[in-house]
């Protein structure tokens, strides 16, 4: 299985240009010979939420929106699988979720964030978590996924665990509280805690981080012992590919 982790470029309040940055994103992939593209969280729009019910509501889009589906269609003529993170509207009610669209352009899963850290737990209204966990079969085996917090939450992890899933699909959006974001701080602040929370699930992992200010961007593959395999440095737009044989 050849993975593409693409960091894509995200224009804010631009859903149909970065709908083509992702279509454009899907394909390089897929003339590299990729199998499975994998997008950050919120890779639609970028993390730009600010807990206003009007502005939110207007990032999201249904599982059978122009966006979606553009998605699909372009997946199924390059004929690969997409893993992609989207502020998902269902009639009235907003959720952080991703979704895994296969090679045949058919929607396998479509797992909403658990953990509440992506809004303020403040506000009322239109914001929701989801409720379960994911174990769904691909054509490379069966897969889960995780948004951001959830990794860090122990009831959520060990319920993942007890799946046994061959690989964790993880797109989130991570940045730092101050100062600048760099390999070397990555590496001795933060590596470490994921790859510890992978090592006690056992699964090997894919995750891409969004790029976009304040979050610093890139793609990393652990393995199941906890070790990382493989990076795209932090910074800079760019896909990470990564073939497991």
């Amino acid at each position: 299985m050849k993975t593409a982790l693409i960091v894509n470029e995200i224009i804010e309040n631009d859903k149909s240009q970065n709908i083509k940055n992702i279509v454009l994103g899907i394909e390089k992939s897929a003339s590299e010979e990729a199998e499975l593209a994998v997008f950050s969280e919120t890779a639609i729009t970028g993390l730009i939420n600010n807990d206003d019910i009007e502005h939110d509501l207007k990032l999201g889009v249904s599982k059978d929106s122009y966006e979606i589906n553009s998605i699909r269609e372009c997946a199924k003529k390059c004929n690969i699988d997409v893993c992609i993170g989207y502020f998902e509207l269902e009639g009235n009610t907003l959720y952080d979720s991703a979704i895994y669209i296969d090679c045949n352009g058919e929607i396998l899963e479509n797992y909403r964030r658990q953990s509440i850290g992506w809004r303020d737990p403040s506000v009322d209204g239109v914001y929701a978590e989801g409720q379960r966990t994911c174990l769904f079969k691909t054509r490379f085996g069966n897969m889960t996924i995780l948004i951001c917090g959830d990794l860090f939450d122990d009831e959520i992890l060990d319920s993942v665990k007890e799946l046994k899933a061959d690989y964790l699909l993880f797109p989130f959006a991570r940045s730092f509280f101050n100062g600048e974001a760099s390999m070397k701080r990555w590496i001795d602040e933060e590596e470490k805690d994921y790859c510890e929370r992978i090592k006690k699930l056992k699964t090997f992992t894919f995750l891409v981080n969004y790029i976009g200010d304040p979050y610093f961007g890139g793609a990393f593959v652990i393995n199941e012992k906890g070790d990382v395999v493989s990076t795209l440095e932090l910074g800079r737009k760019g896909i990470l590919y990564y073939e497991k044989l």
